[in-house]
């Protein structure tokens, strides 16, 4: 049985969309997971201790990325095309694993 973060995070997609890889981190400050679909990159906090809440602070399709790429050993900066960035900061994960297995998923979109 899936995680409850992750059956929340597939609500989010669309049909024919799957996760193909997933990370646990914070993303801008907020803990919970960085999920890497087929279209798009998916953040869902995480909040509470015995009752968990789950929120999307992040729905980003690829055609809305500007770059990824990693700015410290556990720190991956997102930009969007927007201008906006956001820090995903990872807890024992260098950023570079993650960058490659975003950079791989977009080259198959």
């Amino acid at each position: 049985m899936a995680p409850k973060w992750y059956e929340f995070g597939e609500k989010s997609l669309q049909r024919g969309d799957h996760f193909e890889k997933n990370y646990p981190g914070k993303l801008d400050g907020d803990n919970g997971h960085l999920m890497i679909s087929n279209t798009k990159l998916l953040f869902v906090k995480e909040e509470g201790f015995l009752r968990k809440k789950y929120t999307v602070t992040l729905n980003l399709p690829y055609e809305k990325i500007e770059e990824v790429k990693p700015e410290e050993k556990y720190d991956l900066k997102i930009t969007e095309k927007s201008g906006d960035k956001h820090d995903f900061l990872l807890d024992d994960l260098p950023a570079s694993i993650v960058d490659k297995s975003v950079h791989e998923v977009m080259a198959h979109h």
